[in-house]
């Protein structure tokens, strides 16, 4: 029945869209090696697995989250002996994967660039990162106030974004120069989308019946800063191509904005809570699809 159960979680922890922002920083990273002429598949590889693993570690602390780590249902918990159980289970199962996927990491890097270390640094800042999320998730509740902590908004752009990229790429080349930095800066800006929706998924439900016409500040807010980000990373995105003298073939990311931008505007018009879950579904996949297109490009 343990196995069972161990089987279950993990399967559970499998989230394929949760994968695709973490994944695009991966490919991005790599993407900007190969354009400096460095080119590693079984690098690529391994990081990609890396990156899912730890993305798992962080789907099961969420939903350790939700279904253990609330007010109202800690008295029962105590009470209920296959509760306490699973919690048990469960916390034994994301410390298997955060161990596994550090003792890979390290393992990684000795094989990539053995002794080199800023590589270990990046790697043990990262874990440790990974440690934080996970501990808050399995610690404390998630945040009840109507935009994302700055706590949360930090850990997942460094986590999201900058580590991925600039750590993939100094393993394929062992150096970092300006346009990592850039471009790993212009990737967290996109990756802050992800976090205001889901906190506007939970607005919508707070407010209960919500209409275009009396649309909530706390709302109407975050929607407003999805649009100011969207513009900012467009912005910023062509700024880098013109001052990092990347090719101009990489501006095809373009065609993956009015997706972004349609996927605001129709909860804006339709402030309902199965609106505002597709736009989460839909703003990361379209972030996915941005970098692609910029990679791409980039290699064309």
């Amino acid at each position: 029945m343990v196995s069972s159960v161990f089987i279950n979680l993990f399967l559970a922890a499998i989230q394929p869209r949760s994968f695709f922002l973490p994944c695009s920083s991966i490919i991005l990273g790599s993407t900007l090696a190969a354009f400096y002429g460095v080119t590693d598949g079984a690098l690529f590889s391994s990081l990609l697995m890396l990156t899912i693993l730890a993305q798992m570690s962080i789907n099961l602390s969420q939903d350790y989250q939700r279904a253990f780590v609330r007010s109202d249902i800690v008295s029962r918990n105590k009470q209920n002996a296959i509760k306490v159980k699973v919690s048990r289970q469960m916390l034994m199962l994301i410390l298997s994967c955060f161990l596994v996927f550090t003792l890979t990491l390290i393992a990684v890097i000795h094989i990539n660039l053995p002794g080199n270390l800023i590589a270990i640094s990046m790697a043990l800042m990262g874990c440790a990162l990974l440690l934080m999320t996970i501990r808050v998730n399995t610690r404390t509740q998630s945040s009840s106030g109507p935009m994302p902590s700055i706590e949360g908004l930090f850990l997942h752009v460094v986590c999201i974004a900058i580590l991925p990229i600039t750590l993939s790429f100094y393993l394929h080349t062992a150096q970092l120069n300006t346009t990592i930095v850039m471009i790993s800066l212009n990737a967290a800006l996109l990756s802050c989308l992800s976090p205001f929706s889901q906190k506007l998924i939970a607005n919508i439900q707070a407010e209960g019946s919500v209409s275009m016409e009396s649309l909530p500040s706390s709302v109407s807010q975050i929607l407003t800063i999805q649009t100011v980000i969207l513009i900012s990373t467009s912005i910023v995105s062509l700024m880098n191509i013109y001052f990092l003298d990347l090719p101009i073939s990489t501006m095809i990311f373009i065609f993956a904005l009015p997706s972004m931008a349609a996927t605001i505007a129709t909860v804006k018009h339709i402030p309902e809570v199965d609106i505002a879950q597709a736009q989460k579904t839909k703003i990361t996949l379209a972030a996915f699809a941005y970098w692609v297109l910029f990679c791409a490009g980039l290699m064309f």
